[in-house]
């Protein structure tokens, strides 16, 4: 065991789960391990801690292949060196603070100014001794940044205690800050929902806190627990038998280990504000509030349309269109929610530039707004039409403003005469609801998309409920253009959609069957070789499991080479500068949004500095974040959906087989434009064309539609 001080100097590597930290120290006395920079490297797990902090140091010296280390026992800011001590004071921690100051302050409490800035009377203690150039500012300063930096420790031993991700500590921090544990006890479901805290976690707590296990408090946590998973599946409702059922379930196997009485959880389900009871089915009000209002807001579209044309305009035009296309500019004469359906191949980008032709030929100067799920696909549409496009968010200005949605709406709508929604398929009822609200009466939307793409992943399955409804304009187009020279993938994609396994195989289309697990480990190895060279993109049918874009993403960036040894490790990634990642939620304060693609350009102070794609503003991604942030060089199917690549190749293991199914190879396939190789193992890929299996979402919008329109 050694002991030395010294003055944190960097955070080399940091992971934000467990905590576990490879760091530099600089110390300020004689220590034999200091490598070629003059620091001392170590590993511990422990909290956040500033730079320039006066530390001590307790372990053991260890080797590894880049030279000694301290693995630390225990790791104590210290301020009995004067010099470390008010260097520390002078540094940007402490704004205004120079070294005369710093000087006065450690002879004032020599040894004691940290005890004297986290106590009660520290303003007064400190003021008291009339040190010069220490104004009340400066002493405010001091005592919050001293406070703060104990009130991070005790909040992320607390969390530690708990076996939690120590993430948690950083999302408890900012939400609530000094007063963070005491908010967590005294509401361990609501705040541990908030911080993302594990339900299982979350039932610790309240035991512990006192909560008996038939209190309504946890009842109520088991109900939207067992709503909040249903809806993480796509839908929007669940069947009270089966409600009941998995709150005993998930009760059961909790720390409380008990059933609840089906009495008692149903007359408190009625109880609830939170919660809307249909007949046999239960909501989240939230959820019924949002399909409720896409009925409403349907129905006013639906009775405020108008004339817009007599008949279909006469345009000049080289283009022959099918019948099913003829038909589609039916949809320009009258306002009001139209469906345009359709897959690759079909002329549904073509058929939207001429309606937008079409529209542009109107008396009335007719405002049209392109918009789309993400921003990837709103630069998609833009592509093929020539025309600006934005997300939905960017469209109804959604923002979150002291904790409180704020959007476009009846009294504030969108400025458009006509909306065009492309991708719809990916959109939930949440999102579409706030848009409904914001379209002015006597508007036309059109909602474009393909039912063989995967639903949205937000609740929902809202082209295939209203057009179930059968209540709206619905064009579906049905022939496939077949162009003399047609690609091999967009033959194959329409072979896959009849479900054919004849597929066309050549240059552009290659499917390499391996039937061993060792031989199809090998063939991914040398297809991330290959494709870090062609920077193209990757597609796995999986998240986990050996093939997998977290196992591909970790194996492509053993093929980099990094200039900067800085990094973050969260959820089994490691970001370094320069790596490819993709935003995965979306974030109203810091303007993201899911499918945004980006470089990581710098990692300092444990933040991630990132570029996104088509924003001239830079990014920074603290700790409380991160789950936001994915590495993009190999990407699923559901996060692909919406964009387009040139090149790249889809990884199809032969397991979990629920993942092999028609429309998610569909949809990996339709991505690439030019090129794309398969690796399949043990024919997954023809099992997959032969499995035309979709899991049913229990939705009611489309129930509500047809009573509204009754």
């Amino acid at each position: 065991m050694i002991t030395f001080h010294g003055i944190y100097h960097k955070t080399i590597r940091r992971n934000f789960e467990n905590g576990k930290t490879l760091f530099a120290i600089k110390p300020t006395e004689t220590v034999e391990y200091v490598n070629k920079y003059g620091d001392v490297t170590c590993y511990a797990s422990m909290h956040p801690i500033m730079k320039q902090t006066p530390v001590e140091i307790k372990g053991e010296v260890m080797q590894s292949r880049m030279g000694p280390y301290i693995l630390v026992q225990s790791i104590t800011e210290t301020y009995d060196d004067r010099n470390a001590l008010i260097s520390y004071l002078c540094s940007d921690y402490f704004k205004g603070i120079g070294e005369v100051t710093a000087k006065a302050l450690y002879d004032a409490f020599p040894g004691t100014l940290n005890n004297v800035l986290c106590r009660d009377n520290a303003f007064n203690e400190i003021k008291s001794k009339k040190i010069p150039k220490l104004n009340d500012d400066k002493i405010k300063i001091l005592i919050e940044t001293a406070q703060k930096t104990q009130m991070v420790r005790k909040t992320y031993f607390f969390i530690a205690r708990l076996h939690a991700d120590l993430i948690c500590a950083e999302k408890l921090i900012d939400k609530y800050g000094f007063s963070g544990i005491d908010k967590l006890k005294e509401s361990p479901y609501r705040v541990g929902y908030e911080i993302d805290l594990p339900f299982e976690i979350c039932e610790a707590l309240a035991k512990k806190t006192g909560i008996i296990a038939y209190e309504k408090i946890r009842v109520e946590a088991l109900i939207y627990e067992v709503l909040r998973r249903n809806e993480d599946h796509g839908n929007t409702k669940m069947h009270a038998k089966e409600l009941i059922e998995q709150i005993n379930r998930l009760s059961e196997k909790s720390i409380y280990e008990c059933t609840i009485p089906y009495l008692t959880i149903w007359l408190i389900v009625q109880e609830m504000k939170g919660i809307k009871v249909d007949h046999e089915y239960v909501y989240q009000k939230k959820t019924w509030d949002a399909e409720s209002n896409i009925v409403f807001h349907m129905k006013r579209l639906d009775q405020t349309s108008k004339q817009i044309f007599q008949k279909i305009p006469e345009l000049p035009s080289e283009f022959i269109p099918s019948e099913s296309q003829k038909r589609a500019e039916n949809m320009v004469l009258r306002s009001g929610v139209k469906l345009l359906i359709g897959g690759p191949g079909t002329g549904k980008s073509t058929t939207i530039k001429r309606l937008l032709e079409y529209y542009q030929t109107s008396e009335h100067e007719l405002k049209v707004s392109l918009c789309a799920p993400t921003g990837r696909a709103a630069q998609r549409i833009t592509e093929i039409t020539g025309r600006p496009a934005q997300t939905i968010h960017k469209l109804i200005d959604y923002k979150i403003i002291a904790g409180e949605k704020v959007c476009k709406n009846q009294s504030d709508p969108i400025e458009a005469d006509i909306i065009i929604i492309d991708e719809f398929s990916m959109v939930d009822v949440f999102i579409f609801s706030d848009l409904l609200s914001a379209v002015r009466s006597g508007c036309t939307v059109i909602l474009c998309g393909d039912e063989d793409q995967l639903p949205s992943v937000g609740a929902g399955n809202l082209l295939h409920d209203i057009k179930e409804s059968d209540l709206f304009e619905t064009y579906v187009l049905d022939h496939v253009f077949r162009q003399k020279e047609e690609s091999s993938i967009s033959q194959n994609i329409q072979k896959i959609r009849k479900g054919q396994t004849d597929l066309v195989h050549d240059e552009h289309f290659k499917i390499y069957n391996i039937p061993t697990t060792e031989s199809f480990d090998h063939a991914v190895k040398f297809m991330i070789k290959e494709y870090c060279q062609k920077g193209s993109q990757i597609i796995s049918m999986v998240k986990k499991n050996d093939y997998g874009t977290q196992r591909i993403n970790h194996d492509f960036q053993h093929s980099l080479n990094y200039d900067s040894h800085e990094v973050i490790e969260y959820k089994h990634q490691i970001f370094h500068v320069n790596d490819q990642i993709m935003m995965i939620h979306n974030n109203y304060d810091l303007d993201y949004f899911n499918g945004d693609m980006g470089i990581v350009r710098k990692i300092e102070n444990e933040t991630l500095t990132i570029e996104l794609e088509g924003k001239k503003e830079i990014l920074e991604i603290t700790a409380s974040n991160l789950d936001d942030v994915q590495l993009s060089y190999a990407i699923t199917i559901h996060k692909s959906q919406g964009s387009e690549y040139k090149s790249g190749s889809i990884i199809m293991p032969a397991a979990p087989s629920v993942m092999l199914s028609r429309n998610l190879f569909l949809t990996a396939v339709s991505r690439f434009k030019e090129d794309v190789t398969i690796y399949s193992q043990n024919h997954s890929w023809y099992t997959a064309i032969l499995n035309i299996y979709k899991q049913k979402r229990i939705t009611g919008l489309a129930e509500k539609l047809k009573k509204q329109f009754a």
